[in-house]
């Protein structure tokens, strides 16, 4: 359905749904995302870099 929709979800998994959390962390770390997001700006004098 997710992807018959064509939508983006996120969803949040906790560290203590062992079953669920390490697949995903795993998967998180040797797949290369589709795309990325990145937005500079200037705060109080310092500069802060927004990543997704």
């Amino acid at each position: 359905m997710v992807i018959e929709s064509k939508n983006d979800y996120l969803i949040t998994v906790k560290a203590n749904q062992i079953k669920l959390f390490n697949p995903l962390k795993y998967l998180a770390k040797v797949e290369e995302p589709i795309s990325r997001y990145q937005e500079i700006y200037k705060s109080y004098g310092r500069q802060i870099s927004a990543k997704n």
